[in-house]
């Protein structure tokens, strides 16, 4: 009976602790709109198209979020994404995947991903965005305010702005120099959500649990 009570406890508890590593909904997704400007300066015949399952509507993107710990609460933590853009030019390719967005403690972040050259070798890890949430922000925004602009999926807003090593690569590969151009490579919006499951729940279940199983004890004593 009390290995049965014990064993109840801990199942329920790390389910808990489960729910709140991954503080995503797996059904929702980030959203990256290309800069109008940056689609202009692409040469004729320059493809851009989603890797799945990634999914495409002109120069929207959507990539679903598969796992993160980003909390809303302090606006912070990781936001990791399946699928990806694969960029083609005449007889060079470049396929950019698996996305993780990090927000820091100050509210700059970078967005990383796994890179192909021409169908080569992928090298996990690299970064292709530098992006600042507090660029959303209007005087006297509260961190909510901000948070429900970054989460407009609708309406992206947030700055993305190519790396070096991004620009090296285009530049490299596709001969497409953007040396000159300072702008937002393109416009972001995630939808990170908190687990309905908050962290004192955990604390409530514990407390329960140890209630129930001094009340066994005592029954199987006074028993």
């Amino acid at each position: 009976m009390l290995k049965k009570i014990l064993a109840g406890i801990a199942a329920a508890f790390f389910s808990i602790a489960a729910a709140q590593a991954t503080l995503i909904d797996a059904s929702n997704e980030t959203v990256v709109l290309i800069n109008e400007d940056v689609a202009a300066l692409l040469p004729d015949g320059f493809g851009l198209s989603p890797i799945a399952p990634g999914a495409q509507d002109g120069l929207l993107f959507a990539f679903p979020i598969t796992a993160s710990t980003f909390d809303v609460t302090t606006g912070t933590g990781e936001i990791d994404h399946a699928g990806g853009i694969f960029f083609a030019f005449m007889d060079a390719t470049l396929s950019a995947e698996n996305f993780l967005i990090t927000v820091n403690d100050d509210l700059t972040g970078t967005i990383t991903g796994d890179v192909s050259i021409n169908d080569g070798e992928v090298i996990p890890g690299i970064g292709l965005f530098s992006f600042d949430v507090s660029d959303i922000a209007n005087p006297g925004d509260t961190l909510d305010d901000i948070l429900a602009v970054l989460t407009d999926t609708a309406n992206p807003l947030l700055p993305l702005f190519a790396t070096g090593a991004l620009g090296d690569v285009l530049a490299e590969i596709f001969g497409l120099d953007l040396s000159g151009f300072d702008g937002p490579f393109a416009f972001a919006a995630t939808q990170a959500v908190v687990s309905e499951i908050p962290v004192p729940a955990a604390l409530y279940l514990m407390i329960a649990g140890v209630a129930g199983l001094r009340l066994a004890v005592r029954k199987r004593r006074s028993a």
